[in-house]
């Protein structure tokens, strides 16, 4: 999409000499060529009038901006500046306002044309792909050079554009966005509708509940604004009497949704005075007049057993990666927990969708028995590159009985992501692999041995910025000190562009992080926090965060880059940093990126180390990791590296990544394996990490997260990054 801006026709006239007159090219602006400096001309002296002048109004990055000249004289020659409003750095114009040159390239570069036999003169200027940049104020002019020396030369006035960021690709900006997760055309909630088309999004759309007599249960239901101005909710209940609803507001029925922002309410339902049945009914919700419906209703499912029988479904919702065969897993238990064998289950898929069935017999619907633990698993066998939405439709029957012990209705998408996911093999030469990441085919070597680098030994590849803009990778190489940093391209050609050392003397670096926005690295050595400056080579301590007395290592760049947030102890043993020793002493801590005042985000808990920080793309989600033991279960020293007991967590927290907004929650829990290394897809729908199983061997795992909610869904080993190979350390990049 390209954002087409109209010139209004021009009414041409000649500009009164100037004292110092225009008497080189343009270049002269950029300290190219030539002696121009409009800094020089006389106090008080204006401007030549403008006889053309720019519309502009807003950008997107990573997209065309489209500049249109109309009216002008067939074949006039135009050039345009574009400067960033601000101090400092560059050259500035006093005409401009003091408006500097601090732009990367192409930002900071001049654009010329011609007008055409009809004097008209279109032009696209490439924004680069960087969220950094979003909300900054960049300036135009134009200049029309003529006459003797340049005495008639035309200047418009100087128009600013607020650039923005469209962070889901759907050519909308963030700040216009009404679907900001995801392409506006999409229908998350299947509904049947664009969310773009709907005020409220509600998750989940269904709610079942299997209780025995005399018991309660209570389900979390999220309101998500689509829209930027808050919505007033009310919930209808519909006369259901088993049904209590509370908003946490004065009015347990009413709550006001944000906007872009989230609201929840709990739904408890309660069996007691109710016989063995099947009870249903909705919640609806509406304006204050009870007359406009704001988002689909919520159908509810109680299901009271007799005493002895609970059920446990799969959630409501999920969301798969293509490519990815998703299990489906119910479990039937007794009072005590323990499962109950023998109970027919049958999954059915609903509409039947091409080409999906069940694994176990190639049907859309199955049936099978509970086996020993109560469980019951079926996988759905989807064809390469299925993308969509199906339901599955699951009910569990007693046959001594005679009777359903319950039923209910999962929806399941599958989504193709996006990027690369680069990640470490430790067996057969400790080489980078780079795959895509919707797994459409295997695996190659990125950077090691295989293709004639160095060593990487636990290291792994980042996001960078290439010198000339695009998109590179930033990674480590070498087991001893000192550490080399490269950025290099990322189509996995070989070149290095900028190549440094991160680390002194010290401990070195192997979990660190590069900021595209300001061109630096932040990594610690000696347990004390550095920032590196990749185009000057300048190693600056961050001030705040280099205390002799504690051990401050792991660090992480805020999605804006404003803020570091790092891992904190005052005791550990290990000299490097990927392990972290702590008996319950390690925090997270965020400090501003230019250092200052270092403040706790998530408190260190007894017998835990807290380690391994990522944020979302979106600055919504900070990933991390706990673990209460080491690599061989002892919990008298928990450590970061390979334990046994690592679990997967986020926390919700501001942009800049400086303070909480809500209760971190544990995304993975998978009993018998550990999860370490978190990294966001760009969408910031996906997480994949290093899954350590009890046999010792690493494999490469994904999990769903709901971006507005943080919900999780089952996670899933990946295609060619699992099995024998100890692949582990992944990270998402382009």
């Amino acid at each position: 999409m390209r954002l087409a801006l109209l010139i209004p026709a021009l009414t041409l006239a000649c500009a009164a000499p100037v004292e110092d007159p225009i008497d080189n090219t343009i270049a002269g602006w950029l300290g190219e060529s030539g002696t121009l400096d409009w800094e020089e001309l006389p106090t008080g002296q204006a401007p030549p009038p403008a006889t053309f002048s720019f519309d502009v109004s807003e950008g997107i990055l990573a997209q065309d901006l489209t500049f249109t000249i109309t009216g002008a004289q067939p074949f006039q020659r135009f050039t345009a500046l574009r400067t960033r409003n601000g101090a400092g750095g560059g050259r500035c114009y006093a005409r401009m306002g003091g408006q500097c040159l601090e732009l990367a390239p192409p930002l900071n570069k001049t654009w010329q044309g011609t007008a055409d036999a009809t004097g008209t003169l279109v032009v696209d200027v490439p924004l680069p792909n960087n969220a950094a940049l979003a909300g900054l104020e960049i300036c135009f002019q134009a200049v029309s050079k003529a006459g003797p020396g340049g005495a008639d030369t035309e200047i418009s006035q100087v128009v600013c554009a607020v650039f923005d960021y469209d962070a889901d690709a759907d050519g909308v900006n963030n700040t216009n966005d009404t679907c900001p997760g995801g392409p506006d055309d999409a229908d998350f909630d299947a509904d049947g509708q664009p969310d773009a088309c709907d005020p409220l999004e509600v998750s989940p759309g269904e709610l079942d509940f299997t209780l025995d007599p005399g018991e309660t249960t209570s389900r979390t239901v999220t309101l998500s604004s689509g829209t930027p101005d808050p919505v007033d909710v009310y919930v209808q209940t519909n006369g259901c009497t088993w049904l209590t609803v509370n908003t946490g507001q004065a009015n347990p029925l009413m709550t006001t949704v944000p906007g872009g922002g989230v609201a929840q309410l709990s739904v408890q339902a309660s069996s007691f005075g109710l016989t063995a049945n099947d009870y249903g009914c909705a919640l609806s919700f509406t304006d204050a007049s009870g007359a406009v419906t704001l988002a689909p209703d919520v159908d509810l499912l109680l299901t009271v057993t007799p005493p002895g029988r609970d059920v446990i479904f799969p959630a409501a919702d999920n969301t798969t990666p293509t490519n990815i065969d998703s299990p489906v897993e119910v479990v039937v238990t007794d009072e005590a927990g323990a499962g109950i064998s023998g109970l027919p289950v049958t999954f059915a898929i609903v509409p039947p969708a091409q080409g999906v069935v069940f694994q176990q017999n190639s049907q859309t619907t199955h049936t099978l028995n509970t086996n020993a633990s109560g469980r019951a698993t079926v996988t759905l066998d989807t064809p390469s590159g299925f993308e969509g939405t199906i339901s599955i439709d699951i009910s569990v029957f007693d046959p001594g009985a005679g009777v359903s012990l319950g039923d209910t209705r999962v929806v399941q998408r599958w989504e193709r992501p996006t990027g690369n996911i680069y990640y470490w093999q430790i067996l057969g030469g400790g080489d980078i692999l780079k795959m895509p990441a919707d797994f459409s085919s295997s695996p190659t070597a990125f950077w090691g041995p295989a293709n004639g680098k160095g060593c990487t030994g636990c290291h792994t590849a980042a996001p960078a910025l290439l010198p000339n803009g695009s998109s590179g990778v930033f990674v480590v190489e070498g087991w001893s000190l000192p550490r080399l940093g490269r950025i290099v391209d990322g189509s996995g050609s070989g070149t290095v562009y900028q190549q440094f050392s991160v680390a002194g003397t010290g401990d070195g670096s192997s979990h660190n992080d590069f900021d595209p926005a300001s061109n630096k690295v932040v990594y610690n050595d000696n347990s004390d926090l550095y920032l590196l400056d990749t185009t000057t080579g300048t190693r600056t301590a961050v001030a705040g965060a280099a205390d002799p007395g504690v051990r401050e290592v792991m660090p992480t760049f805020s999605s804006n880059g404003s803020h570091i947030v790092f891992v904190r102890g005052t005791s550990g043993s290990h000299a490097l940093d990927y392990e972290i020793n702590g008996s319950g002493t390690t925090g997270l801590y965020t400090i501003p990126a230019g250092g200052g005042t270092a403040v706790q985000l998530i408190a260190p808990e007894a017998g835990y180390v807290l380690y391994y920080p990522e944020f979302s793309p979106d600055g919504r989600w900070l990933a991390y990791n706990k673990a209460h033991t080491d690599q061989g279960g002892n919990a008298a020293n928990p450590s970061s590296y390979s334990s046994t007991t690592a679990e997967l967590w986020i926390a919700p927290v501001n942009p800049a990544g400086s303070a909480l907004t809500g209760a971190p929650r544990r995304i993975t829990a998978n009993v018998g394996y550990s999860d370490s290394w978190p990294t966001w897809s760009p969408n910031g729908r996906f997480v994949a990490f290093g899954r350590r199983l009890p046999s010792g061997d690493w494999d490469v795992a994904l999990a769903f997260v709901n971006p507005f909610t943080g919900d999780a869904t089952s996670s899933y080993a990946l295609p060619y990054a699992s099995g024998a190979g100890g692949q582990h350390i992944p990270s998402w990049g382009p």
